[in-house]
């Protein structure tokens, strides 16, 4: 304990003998005062010689010629028959009611449906 205390106190009273050294510009500080070194004040803008050239310039209109924007044939179709599947989709849905659909896979359906002529079908296979 008394060792603790004595090393304490040698290293407090020899940092105030010896004075803390000032402290040292950071990283950043570095290189702020490099860049700000390195980089030429511009120079002020300079007003054009001739005030009518100065007008032209400024005055000028650009004229283009008019284009049309349109949707391609291919992105129509696309979205015609997404919204084709998903409405089948939707119509096909299960319903304690109507029937529908309650699994598709590759070459079967299973669910039900009423056809007039044949009743209600609980199964379709493809072949």
């Amino acid at each position: 304990m008394r060792t603790l205390l004595l090393i304490s106190g040698l290293s407090l009273v020899t940092g105030r003998v010896l004075g803390e050294e000032p402290g040292s510009a950071t990283v950043r500080q570095r290189l702020h005062a490099k860049i700000k070194e390195s980089v030429a004040l511009a120079a002020p803008a300079k007003p054009p010689a001739d005030r009518k050239e100065f007008e032209d310039a400024a005055g000028s209109v650009v004229v283009m010629k008019p284009f049309v924007v349109s949707e391609s044939k291919g992105d129509r179709q696309v979205e015609l028959a997404m919204a084709r599947e998903e409405q089948k989709v939707k119509a096909e849905r299960f319903t304690a009611v109507k029937g529908g659909t309650i699994y598709k896979g590759n070459r079967m359906e299973i669910g039900s449906w009423w056809a007039p002529g044949a009743g209600w079908s609980f199964l379709k296979i493809s072949w």
